[in-house]
């Protein structure tokens, strides 16, 4: 019984129509390794063009775009990502982020505050100048000897003394 339902369909099979077929899957199969070669040209292209996007994006959005890459799964290193382990370092990110703009605005306001103490000082050592240049004038009137002057700094020009400020200020 077997070997005469294989004898039926055997004679039911067109053989002729096979072997067309044939001819038919090899084309098929050609047109989908072409397609899977131009699929992976355009796939590394894309990679290639998401790659210099990344570079050029400041660095806020691209500490973001690397946690949605982990989100995702493309990590570095094997460990397992959980929705917690996601939050954490999402918080940690924004530590990092108020520290830099703290760090950053700390040095500008010390910055200022150095600006402002080397202008008092410039401008302390201008109005000595010119009260010294009023004591040699009244002492030149009057005909007598300009006091001596004890002090650490006296017989250091003012200039001088105003570049130990600047730089014992910094």
């Amino acid at each position: 019984r077997r070997v005469r339902t294989v004898e039926e369909k055997l004679s039911a099979m067109d053989l002729e129509y096979s072997q067309t077929l044939r001819p038919e899957l090899q084309e098929v199969r050609r047109e989908q390794q072409d397609f899977q070669s131009d699929l992976h040209r355009q796939v590394s292209e894309i990679k290639v063009t998401v790659g210099c996007l990344e570079a050029c994006v400041p660095r806020d959005t691209r500490k973001a775009i690397e946690l949605f890459k982990r989100a995702a799964g493309k990590q570095e290193h094997d460990r397992e990502m959980t929705p917690l382990s996601l939050e954490l370092e999402g918080k940690i990110l924004l530590l990092q982020d108020e520290t830099e703009k703290r760090l950053k605005a700390a040095e500008a306001t010390m910055s200022s505050h150095v600006d402002r103490v080397n202008l008092v000082v410039r401008d302390l050592e201008r109005k000595q100048g010119h009260l010294q240049e009023q004591l040699e004038a009244v002492n030149e009137h009057l005909g007598c000897s300009p006091p001596s002057v004890v002090g650490r700094n006296a017989s250091v020009p003012s200039t001088a003394r105003s570049a130990d400020v600047g730089a014992s200020a910094l």
